[in-house]
């Protein structure tokens, strides 16, 4: 099922997920015209203060929800950053450092950066991980372990190529727990019937246009489908049409093959 919504168009994905709010704020409307329950004047001011109390609930809730995955995508994002940088400042230490393991560390840094683009990133937008690419991190670091600076100036650059390349594996750590972040199916389930509720109750305020009423509990609902359907496009950050892309990666590997053309 996941794999069908993210397979979709953002724009296709928006019309899908709004459409049904949209369907079932108008279809209670019309009920409750046909139903003649227009008589409920009498009850509004009750009504009113109850839709209000459970809107601003609902409000906070859902809003609650949009930024705790906005926040967890751009987290996301930075994740990925973090490690091309680590990556990056691996790369230019190793300017220094002995001319032959220099050559290991650079190849062994663009084969892992190569594997997380070709390998990885296709793996993670369908909700797994690239064993070769994992493959490829404890190659480079049991590269980087089984080095003996041999004087002193480089000792002092070996322990800061150590400290990038932990600064490396935990970025890589931390892209792969937030690939498998998301909304629990039970706020799913409070978000769904809550908006069902909300939604619902709107229609019983009748106004004379039928045309206004419509625009009335449709409007809302509309709004309650945009709010989910940012939610659905980025609570999964690495798949579907606003998957996070691995450009710092990909820049860091034209750069580096620019250098030894």
């Amino acid at each position: 099922m996941l794999d069908l919504i993210h397979s979709l168009p953002l724009a296709l994905l928006g019309a899908v997920i709004v459409a049904p709010f949209i369907t079932i704020a108008v279809g209670g409307a019309v009920l409750v015209r046909r139903w003649r329950l227009e008589n409920l004047e009498e009850y509004r001011e009750t009504a009113g203060l109850i839709y209000t109390t459970a809107g601003v609930l609902y409000a906070v809730v859902l809003g609650f929800v949009v930024v705790t995955v906005w926040e967890d995508y751009s987290r996301a994002e930075m994740t990925v950053r973090d490690e091309a940088n680590a990556l990056a400042d691996l790369y230019r230490i190793s300017d220094t450092l002995d001319p032959a393991f220099r050559g290991q560390i650079r190849s062994r840094l663009e084969a892992y950066v190569s594997a997380a683009i070709q390998q990885e990133w296709p793996a993670l937008a369908r909700g797994q991980h690239s064993a070769d690419t994992a493959a490829q991190a404890l190659s480079l670091l049991h590269a980087l372990t089984r080095y003996t600076p041999p004087a002193a100036r480089e000792s002092a650059l070996y322990a800061e190529m150590l400290k990038h390349a932990t600064r490396f594996i935990d970025s890589r750590r931390e892209r792969h727990e937030a690939a498998q972040l998301g909304v629990q199916p039970a706020l799913w389930w409070v978000l769904l019937l809550g908006s069902v509720l909300i939604i619902g109750f709107s229609c019983l305020f009748v106004v004379r246009s039928v045309l206004m009423h419509i625009a009335v509990v449709t409007i809302p609902a509309a709004l309650i489908g945009m709010m989910f359907f940012l939610i659905v496009a980025m609570d999964s950050p690495f798949r579907g049409g606003m998957a996070i892309e691995p450009a710092p990666l990909q820049q860091l590997l034209d750069d580096w093959r620019g250098r030894a053309a």
